[in-house]
């Protein structure tokens, strides 16, 4: 029949124009982008659509008819694409994705205009402020810490020095708001005074000033301490196994005895 000799000849000029160009994919892309966005088709609406003479269009039920005129479609959609890149040289194809709002350098590469891709400008380093302003706008840091973690970078000691000296003297780094910070932080996990004045003398704060964020703590740790062990013990049945457990898990975490034994004394809700 006419039909299927004129899907037969376009078949075999898409794929002699494949192997020609060596643009097979920009090809498919481009006959997807036509078939996707509505546009012309090759084959006009008003045509009937022909089927293979060898199969009985009407014994084919409707959803494998459906993907015969799909296949046929696409060859023809296929054999379009091809015969405008062998008759304009890529021109019909930049004004058809101007058409429909997409770029052609999106589609094939190298551009349209002959030209390389230029890659971005490469960034210049950050400096010890800038790495040091980004770790003090995550969370606080005692100065002994920024200035290890940014030493332990590649960062100059000497630059992280002048670094961390100007953000405490402008209130970016502040020894006590970063004591403050870790007392609430760790007393909401579990913790007790005396893990948490153990742990702010490993960033090297004076004594008074560890005493005096302690002290100023405006929770309760004998209430810390009982909720810790509602958390993790409430499900013990045997009650001397449940005080066993808990009273070594508190004084591991911190908290003083007489704060410990007061915790584990009280029975778990029901």
């Amino acid at each position: 029949m006419p039909g299927v000799d004129a899907y037969a000849r376009a078949g075999r000029m898409a794929s002699a124009q494949e192997e020609r160009s060596g643009r097979a994919s920009g090809i498919v892309r481009l006959s997807d982008l036509i078939v996707n966005t509505g546009g012309a088709s090759p084959v006009s609406p008003a045509e009937p659509r022909q089927v293979d003479p060898s199969t009985d269009a009407e014994s084919l039920s409707p959803p494998l008819k459906r993907n015969q005129e799909a296949s046929f479609g696409r060859t023809a959609a296929l054999a379009a694409s091809a015969q405008m890149l062998a008759d304009a040289d890529g021109t019909a194809l930049t004004d058809r994705a101007a058409d429909v709002g997409l770029p052609y350098e999106g589609l094939f590469s190298p551009r349209a205009d002959g030209r390389a891709r230029r890659s971005p400008p490469a960034r210049p380093p950050a400096t010890a402020m800038q790495r040091a302003l980004g770790l003090l706008t995550r969370r606080e840091h005692s100065r002994k810490e920024l200035t290890r973690k940014l030493v332990s970078r590649g960062v100059d000691a000497s630059e992280v020095e002048v670094a961390v000296e100007k953000l405490a003297a402008a209130g970016w780094q502040d020894e006590r708001r970063f004591a403050e910070s870790l007392i609430r932080s760790r007393a909401s996990a579990g913790y007790g005074p005396l893990y948490l004045r153990a742990e702010l003398g490993t960033h090297d704060l004076p004594p008074d000033l560890r005493e005096k964020v302690l002290d100023a703590f405006e929770g309760d740790w004998g209430e810390i301490a009982r909720d810790l062990v509602a958390r993790r013990f409430g499900t013990i049945e045997g009650r001397r196994l449940r005080e066993r457990k808990a009273l070594d898990l508190l004084l591991r975490r911190g908290f003083p005895m007489d704060v410990a034994r007061s915790a584990v004394s009280v029975p778990p809700a029901d």
